[in-house]
């Protein structure tokens, strides 16, 4: 866009406003049935994690948002990890965990053993049943993280928690 000074108002006059544009102006808040109220209210670890990517907040507050997180457990995120993430590294680990679409408990249990397809393209993480002592069946991803909750239902996304972090593949 451009103009020529003193025709265009906006960019011949300026306002004295000390409210304008400060970032305690702009408090977040959000809706409390979406996806990134329940990370902050459950999982606080690893909703830092998400704010800390600058981009997923946005999308987990939209309602219009559908989609699956795998979550660990808080005690399985170590601190120093959360001091060393940088925003690559976060929004890499985020699109790690998560999957476009609804994918509950009974989606999962389809195949005995599958390969989802995270939002990094061409990163799948593979889903296969696994029995635990008491006989039950649970499904492990990527032969590491047990899901131990699922089918959190929230109105944007369905929230599985899991043991611990899926590790990361590096090569791609």
């Amino acid at each position: 866009m451009s103009g020529i000074y003193g025709i265009d108002p906006f960019f011949t006059y300026t306002y004295d406003d000390p409210s304008y544009n400060q970032s305690s102006s702009c408090a977040e808040t959000f809706h409390p049935s979406c996806l990134m109220a329940y990370l902050e209210k459950n999982h606080p670890k690893f909703s830092e994690i998400v704010k800390n990517t600058k981009y997923y907040v946005g999308i987990f507050s939209d309602l219009q948002f559908r989609g699956t997180l795998f979550v660990p457990r808080e005690d399985s995120i170590p601190d120093d990890l959360l001091r060393s993430m940088d925003i690559n590294f976060c929004r890499r680990f985020v699109e790690y965990h998560m999957m476009d679409g609804y994918f509950p408990k009974n989606v999962l249990f389809t195949s005995p053993y599958q390969q989802l397809q995270t939002k990094i393209k061409g990163q799948y993480l593979t889903a296969a049943m696994y029995e635990l002592s008491n006989k039950d069946l649970t499904i492990v991803l990527n032969n590491a993280s047990l899901i131990e909750v699922y089918d959190n239902r929230i109105q944007n996304a369905f929230v599985h928690v899991i043991s611990n972090p899926i590790p990361l593949n590096f090569f791609s």
